[in-house]
């Protein structure tokens, strides 16, 4: 038979275990986000203007 304490630890145990798979996948959709954002972002001729002022600069 099993006792109270075995129970409720088994209960805490669950618990936590979807506790971490849940932050897991927010922080995967965090991630995702993040690249969508920087792809989205990112302009190519920006950079290619970045590039050639620093080459001036030196």
């Amino acid at each position: 038979m099993m006792k109270a304490s075995e129970s409720i630890l088994l209960s805490q145990t669950s618990n936590i275990a979807l506790c971490l798979r849940g932050l897991y996948q927010e922080l995967l959709s965090l991630v995702q986000l993040c690249r969508h954002i920087a792809v989205s972002q990112w302009d190519p001729e920006q950079e290619r203007r970045k590039l050639r002022l620093r080459q001036r600069q030196h």
